[in-house]
């Protein structure tokens, strides 16, 4: 196979070519292996997917920035990226940020003290993923001893789109035209770095008058910015730095509807959307918000406005007065929405408001919302006064929260099929939908709050449900509540936590699924730099994606010293496969094709030229699959 060229870092960088040896030394005349690449015992894999789970191919200036807090049982060490933990590149080197291709996939690895994570320790990891034209997102990975065991972490991270396509996708999220002003009418001080809009900015989100099934989820909800004329801007570049506005302003404004009725399917639902989740590890402006907790959603919406150079607009004021609010947010609250109690809103609710910082991924209290009078079409406005620019949330926020480990069988015994399952508030606001791509029975699902709702689960990539049996105990074997098994599969009645969602909770749940898995193959794979001068090779260490038909299936991390196996169905697949490249500093790409219809091991192979007196680095050709 001809090799794939493609821009890669952290995992994935620039295709080079992976010198064996110094051809110039006239003291090592004889052939040498292309050098082997570290090899780490846990690795991490943050993918940002398209609405169907596949890595996004449309990235450009992408990122994620790494912040990594540790804790022990007693106490959370407040200081983020301490040493006990780090997250770092092909050659051990500590990262705080990972560039993501445009492939939509970016590897890392994972180092730590010695004994942290056998003495109970805990490290929380944030990603804080941007792109050029999305809304930027947090994602947290949360790793315990039995992930680091695990040896393979994986992370998703969505992103979305300025002018997102609610149809096409078929989420409820609505985008409004996007709003522009010319440079004429912004006045810039360049000495003071600020600018005075001279004309109003008005934007208004759609509510899908031409998608009944969108209708249905977002049920009226909708948010409307106001900017009067004559406010002052502060500008920020990537670096946070305060910046002179340059040119003409463009304003983007989305709403993410928070569901009230249940209406989308859950893995269409806006709340999957949600930045940073819909449990966060922490949240600045409370009492005991350093704890995180969990939030019910009764809307939300991302706003920006950036000048012609990329500098986003971060603050406002009015004339001299630097305390004033003068943006204004007006939330439109659907009918049948429900607080925290279940009592749906009306009239003279009150909902708390938080806004997002989209470089540290924190949400921040601002205060509270009072709902006015019924509109015409029975829903309720909410204005909110802001003299800053982020997302911005109309959120109940409770503390109680467990942990859930999930046992899954299926008709032949554990599975080792890759699983989608759903959790969802039965009054809305709250939906945790996930898939899973390490062919495990085993899932943890970390901070989950003590609500009543539904439960769901089936192999990936198949539509409805397949529960048949669900039993849930607590950390002491003590059986809890298990809801009531439907015959669509649905578990109904289920309170996620058992009745009680005391802090670190341990809640174990057994998942029996009524569903046979096809006949898959145990398939051994490993990557070996060969010399084609010579019977000299290197197995190497290094990450493998696995696509059937286009569609991502799992990934692995394969071994220098054995192979790594990996259960696939019958049939013609593709892999994209990364090595660091120990001489330049980054990791090689390369792409195969490769058939399963048996335990026949695989065997990527790249063909180098090792004899110093030929030259070195790969030869024509490429890798091969076998």
């Amino acid at each position: 196979m001809n090799r794939i060229k493609t821009t890669l870092i952290l995992g994935l960088l620039t295709v080079g070519l992976i010198g064996c040896s110094d051809s110039d030394s006239a003291t090592n005349p004889e052939p040498t292996p292309p050098p082997q690449a570290q090899e780490f015992s846990t690795v991490l894999s943050l993918v940002v997917p398209d609405s169907n789970g596949n890595p996004r191919t449309d990235l450009t200036n992408a990122k994620a920035d790494v912040f990594v807090t540790t804790s022990t049982t007693e106490q959370l060490v407040a200081a983020r990226n301490s040493d006990e933990v780090r997250v770092v590149d092909g050659q051990g080197e500590t990262i705080t940020s990972i560039e993501i291709p445009a492939t939509g996939i970016a590897a890392a690895a994972l180092m730590y003290n010695e004994g942290f994570f056998e003495a109970g320790g805990i490290a929380i990891i944030d990603f804080v993923v941007s792109a050029d034209g999305n809304y930027a997102n947090k994602v947290t990975a949360v790793v315990d001893q039995s992930a680091v065991q695990s040896g393979t972490i994986s992370v998703e991270a969505q992103l979305t789109s300025k002018q997102f396509d609610a149809e096409e996708e078929g989420i409820a999220i609505a985008s409004a035209p996007e709003v522009k002003t010319s440079a004429s009418d912004v006045s810039v001080d360049e000495e003071a770095k600020t600018a005075v809009i001279l004309v109003p900015i008005e934007s208004s989100t759609p509510t899908f008058s031409d998608s009944e099934e969108l209708q249905e989820v977002n049920q009226g909800g909708k948010a409307e910015v106001s900017i009067p004329a004559n406010t002052t801007l502060v500008a920020k570049n990537a670096a946070g730095e305060t910046v002179p506005i340059v040119g003409a302003l463009s304003t983007n404004v989305a709403y993410f509807s928070a569901d009230p009725s249940n209406a989308a399917d859950e893995s269409l639902s806006p709340l999957n959307q949600f930045p940073g989740g819909l449990s966060p590890e922490s949240v600045v402006g409370i009492d005991g918000g350093e704890e995180g907790g969990n939030f019910i959603s009764a809307g939300f919406v991302a706003i920006e406005i950036a000048d012609e150079a990329g500098n986003l607009v971060r603050e406002f004021s009015s004339g001299n007065d630097e305390d004033a609010k003068p943006v204004q947010i007006t939330f439109t609250v659907p009918a049948g929405t429900k607080d925290d109690e279940g009592n749906e809103v009306k009239e003279g609710s009150v909902i708390p408001f938080w806004s997002y910082d989209e470089s540290t991924g924190q949400w921040a209290y601002e205060g509270e919302v009072t709902l006015s009078a019924a509109n015409s079409d029975g829903n309720f406005p909410a204005v909110a006064a802001v003299d800053h620019l982020s997302y911005f949330n109309l959120d109940y926020f409770g503390q109680d929260r467990c942990n859930i480990q999930m046992t899954v069988s299926d008709s032949v015994g554990e599975t080792s099929e890759n699983l989608n399952f759903a959790m969802r508030r039965s009054a809305g606001g709250w939906n945790k939908y996930k898939t899973t791509y390490d062919n495990s029975p085993n899932i943890t699902v970390v901070n989950v709050p003590p609500y009543d709702g539904t439960f769901s689960m089936n192999f990936r990539g198949v539509d409805g449900s397949a529960i048949s049996a669900l039993s849930l105990t607590d950390g002491s074997g003590n059986a809890l509540p298990s809801g009531t098994v439907g015959a669509d599969g649905v578990v109904t009645g289920l309170n996620f936590c058992g009745g009680d969602g005391e802090r670190g909770r341990q809640v174990n749940y057994v998942v029996t699924l009524d569903a046979t898995p096809p006949v898959r193959y145990d398939v051994p794979f490993s990557i070996v730099d060969q010399c084609t001068d010579s019977n000299l090779s290197t197995q190497q260490p290094g990450y493998i994606y696995i696509y059937e038909n286009g569609r991502w299936v799992t990934w692995l991390y394969s071994s220098s010293t054995s192979t790594v196996s990996k259960t696939l169905e019958e049939g013609s697949y593709s892999a994209t496969i990364y090595v660091w490249n120990v001489e330049k500093g980054y990791y090689d790409s390369f792409v195969e094709t490769f058939s399963v219809d048996s335990d026949a091991p695989v065997v990527f192979t790249r063909n180098f030229i090792c004899d110093p007196s030929g030259g070195t680095g790969a030869s024509a050709g490429g890798g091969t699959g076998n």
